[in-house]
């Protein structure tokens, strides 16, 4: 196993994650998630909360801190074998951690990543996956509405 073999590897297990984020961050569940304020993390491909910069689209400062992220990435690839390494590993443990998930926030994912959901459908499933006990539909939909507007986004 030489020094060269583990480059090419990294740099193919490079190249498959950013095409992943990028498929990730044009996905049917990153526009769902936006409806409600919540945006896919580049790092983590998790959601998490939308700012008013995140949701400038198009914007050249955006695109230049995606390429940056993404430079990193190829950057690290000189570690040869410990980016493989790294990366079999961090691989492992989200599929283990996502093993033990709950039927809910199983349905729950399906449903945003494959179906085109409205506003007051992602009220509804974030209800329903956060909350076991009942909760007023519209409090939760001004809730949302105004945590959105808190951070400057469109509500």
């Amino acid at each position: 196993m030489s020094y060269e073999a583990g480059v090419g590897v990294a740099l193919c297990l490079w190249a498959f994650s950013t095409a992943q984020l990028v498929i990730a961050l044009n996905s049917r569940m990153a526009r769902n998630l936006s409806k409600v304020g919540l945006r896919i993390a580049w790092s983590t491909l998790q959601p998490v909360p939308m700012t008013a910069a995140d949701a400038a689209r198009g914007s050249v400062a955006r695109l230049l801190r995606f390429l940056a992220f993404c430079a990193i990435g190829v950057l690290s690839v000189a570690l040869s074998w410990f980016y493989v390494f790294a990366w079999v590993v961090l691989t492992a443990y989200k599929w283990s951690k996502d093993s033990g998930a709950p039927e809910a926030v199983k349905t729950y994912r399906w449903k945003v990543r494959n179906l085109d959901m409205s506003f007051d459908d992602m009220v509804r499933e974030l209800v329903t996956l956060r909350s076991s006990e009942p909760i007023d539909l519209e409090e939760a939909k001004a809730s949302i509405r105004n945590d959105m507007r808190g951070r400057g986004l469109p509500a």
